[in-house]
């Protein structure tokens, strides 16, 4: 069952968000397991979202990656909300055009 977390990071910058994905070494892309991931500035800090196939998913990537990459900036631990996905919702794909159309 797919799982989102919520991370807020009260204190947190932008600059050591960007230092903490960095540091997971991911080449900025998502990591396996994750389905979608935003982060945004808040009034208080950072907050990131994410989306994972599953919370075994979630839970291998903060032991492998997130935790030793935010422990080595000296980062304080997030606050976490998980909730379980009902439903994800993505854009249609566009129709085939017809063979007729093609030539």
């Amino acid at each position: 069952m797919a799982i989102a977390r919520v991370f807020d990071g009260p204190g947190w910058t932008p600059e050591q968000y960007d230092a903490l994905i960095e540091g997971m070494a991911l080449g900025g892309h998502a990591a396996p397991g994750v389905l979608f991931h935003w982060a945004a500035r808040t009034e208080g800090g950072m907050r990131a979202v994410d989306v994972y196939e599953s919370r075994a998913a979630a839970d291998q990537l903060v032991a492998e990656r997130v935790g030793p990459a935010a422990a080595a900036l000296g980062l304080p631990l997030p606050q976490i909300t998980e909730y379980e996905v009902h439903a994800t919702l993505r854009p249609a794909e566009p129709a085939a055009e017809p063979a007729a159309a093609r030539s």
